[in-house]
């Protein structure tokens, strides 16, 4: 959910891809969008366990090569 090229829409999951694999796959972000300000929720809603939340930047991952925030995508 967010400032994504196109359309809002969910995406069929593929299996071992990371934040930056999915938003490519999508289309990228929107030039307005704020590329240190992105978030993965884990919401665990079958499981009784809190919810997680991870932030993603995309600054350091694609211009530093720091992949350290590049999480991979659960289904």
């Amino acid at each position: 959910f967010g400032q994504v090229i196109g359309w809002q829409r969910t995406i069929p999951y593929r299996g071992q891809e990371t934040v930056l694999d999915v938003l490519q796959r999508v289309g990228g972000i929107t030039p307005g969008a704020e590329p240190r300000d992105v978030y993965v929720v884990r919401s665990h809603l079958l499981k009784d366990e809190p919810q997680e939340l991870f932030k993603i930047d995309l600054d350091a991952i694609v211009v530093k090569k720091d992949l350290s925030t590049n999480l991979r995508v659960l289904p």
